[in-house]
C-alpha cells in the first residue's frame, strides 16, 4: 500500500513511486505555479511540482535564483494554507550530510537556501517541509 504524503512540499526520489508513493497525476511546472503563487490563482489539491531540479541545475547564477523562489514560496504561504496543498517534487536522487541536497546529473544541488531548517528527512528518499520557510 502507498505510502500518504504530507500536505506541503514532499520531494521524493524517482526510484520509489509505484514501488512506496503513487505518482500524482495532475503536474504543475515550476513556471505555473510561481504565477499562479504571484497572482493568488488556486492550485490544486494535490499535484506534482516539475522543473524545479532542472532550473536549481540550470540556473546561470544558483544563489540568486534561490533567494527569488524563497522569497516567493515564503510570500505564496498564505495562500497555500488557506487550501493545504500536497506538492510531490519527484527529483532523481536525494541526500543528506549537513543540509538536504538534491543531485541532478551528478551535480549535488544544496535545498536549504531555498527551505532553510523547515526541510527535513522523513526517509531515505523522502524530505518534507511545511509551507512556512525558516
Amino acid at each position: 500500500m502507498p505510502k500518504t504524503l504530507r500536505v506541503g512540499y514532499n520531494f521524493i526520489e524517482r526510484k520509489a513511486l509505484g514501488r512506496k508513493f503513487d505518482e500524482f497525476d495532475t503536474v504543475l511546472s515550476l513556471v505555473e505555479f510561481a504565477r499562479r503563487l504571484r497572482s493568488a490563482a488556486p492550485v490544486p489539491n494535490s499535484f506534482r511540482l516539475v522543473g524545479l531540479d532542472s532550473a536549481l541545475y540550470h540556473a546561470e547564477d544558483r544563489e540568486a535564483f534561490c533567494v527569488r523562489l524563497r522569497r516567493l514560496l515564503s510570500q505564496g504561504a498564505r495562500q497555500l494554507f488557506r487550501t493545504n496543498p500536497t506538492i510531490q517534487i519527484v527529483v532523481d536522487r536525494l541526500m543528506m550530510d549537513r543540509h538536504p541536497k538534491i543531485v541532478v546529473q551528478g551535480t549535488e544541488i544544496s535545498l536549504y537556501p531555498i527551505f532553510g531548517r523547515t526541510l527535513e528527512q522523513i526517509e531515505a528518499d523522502w524530505f518534507y517541509s511545511t509551507f512556512t520557510l525558516a
